[in-house]
This record gives C-alpha cells, sequence and structure tokens, in this order.
C-alpha cells in the first residue's frame, strides 16, 4: 500500500464475503490494530478509502 501522510483519515471496513458489515472505523494514523480473536473462520475483505485512495485486501482467518 503506498504511504499516505499521517494527517490523512482513512475509513476502515471489516466486511465478509456476503457483504455484511462487521467493523467499521476512521483512522487518523499510520497504524491499526484488529483484534479478529472474537470473529468466526472465514474469509473477510479489509478495505481501505478516503477521497484519494482505494484498497482492498483479502483476509482468511483460520482456526
Amino acid at each position: 500500500m503506498p504511504e499516505l501522510p499521517s494527517n490523512t483519515g482513512l475509513n476502515v471496513e471489516l466486511t465478509d464475503m456476503l457483504g455484511k458489515k462487521y467493523w467499521t472505523k476512521l483512522v487518523a494514523g499510520n497504524s491499526l490494530e484488529l483484534g479478529l480473536g472474537d470473529f468466526p473462520s472465514g474469509i473477510y475483505l479489509l478495505t481501505l478509502f478516503n477521497e484519494q485512495y482505494f484498497a482492498t485486501k483479502r483476509i482468511v482467518l483460520e482456526k
């Protein structure tokens, strides 16, 4: 992912493959800790976006 200025806010969403939204947050800064310990096994999509940037990463959670 490209380096973004530290004062740039990003919307972060975690959804499953059916589009169910599990988590959403506005993040300002360059780090994010996402605890997935309570989530069931499955494939999730982590989407980060703002006016100038959009990226989606796939997360495979196996327990």
